[in-house]
């Protein structure tokens, strides 16, 4: 599971990604006890899953995700980058073109 929490950041940065979480199509949303949000999100084949310890803002807002240094750190970041990759609408495995960027680093 993902966690993220929502962050200031300043709307004039063209890398700023707002997201408005309550309105991804096919979002099951779940509240906990307290005031605390899970989302199962199933934009196709895969399914996401992600925590916010509040109930997200109403509308766009931008977020940060929370990675720990533990053993799951790179499932975590992985399923960071499926996700991310899912909300800008590309596939989650990255393609030839993409990979070979890569190739002169």
């Amino acid at each position: 599971m993902i966690e993220l929490r929502e962050a200031l950041a300043n709307a004039d940065d063209p890398a700023v990604m707002p997201i408005n979480l309550a309105e991804l199509p096919d979002l099951v949303p779940r509240l906990d006890d307290g005031d605390a949000w899970h989302g199962f999100w199933r934009p196709g084949a895969s399914s996401h899953q992600f925590w916010l310890p509040t109930h997200p803002v109403a509308g766009p807002a931008t977020y940060v995700v929370i990675l720990p240094l533990d053993k799951l750190l790179e499932l975590r970041a992985e399923a960071v980058l499926r996700l991310w990759r899912a909300l800008v609408g590309r596939s989650e495995c990255l393609t030839e073109n993409e990979l070979s960027d890569f190739s002169g680093l």
